[in-house]
């Protein structure tokens, strides 16, 4: 009877430390998972926003009858159409630089737009609000996916199956040099 009480005072608090162990692995993982979660609708709101501007500008594009509203449209609609949100919004950061380099070099009176360069300046803050969105998921992801490399959160993450994320490979308009036209984004 001695060593039953014995046992279950040595075993008891070790099987309570267990538990609470665990408890707290989940608790890291799932916190984790859930700011992987909100950071990538942050980004997603951010995308969303840049996507209401196609048809702000092709509207500005076709106003000053700019040879390149045609191309615009169709290479916007293209990006659309991709089934990755990944691939779309790569697309579409990609085609509102585009617009911007060629636009500098072939027509001057819609650079003096108005209506243009507001639209120049809400395309400013969404690209920046993309880059920053971009980089907390980023971040986020570096942080959720390091805590399956230490114990006890790898071994909670194995028994409840929870799956690594990838961060948002994305290049910024800044980071490559403009494409001679647009058709070559179809």
């Amino acid at each position: 009877m001695q060593t039953v009480k014995i046992l279950i005072m040595i075993v008891l608090p070790i099987i309570v430390i267990v538990i609470v162990l665990g408890l707290k692995a989940l608790g890291r993982l799932v916190h984790a998972r859930n700011k992987v979660d909100h950071s990538w609708m942050a980004l997603e709101e951010a995308f969303s926003k840049r996507r209401d501007l196609i048809p702000i500008v092709i509207k500005i594009l076709h106003d000053h009858n700019d040879k390149y509203s045609n191309d615009f449209d169709k290479a916007a609609q293209g990006a659309i159409q991709l089934a990755s949100p990944r691939d779309q919004e790569t697309v579409l950061s990609r085609l509102f630089m585009q617009l911007g380099a060629l636009q500098v070099a072939d027509n001057r009176s819609l650079i003096d737009d108005a209506s243009f360069q507001e639209f120049l300046l809400m395309l400013g803050r969404v690209e920046d609000d993309i880059q920053r969105y971009h980089k907390e998921y980023n971040e986020a992801v570096i942080n959720y996916n390091a805590l399956f490399k230490i114990f006890p959160t790898s071994l909670i993450s194995e028994i409840m199956d929870f799956e690594r994320e990838k961060p948002f490979d994305m290049k910024y308009a800044t980071e490559r040099p403009p494409d001679e036209n647009l058709k070559s984004l179809l």
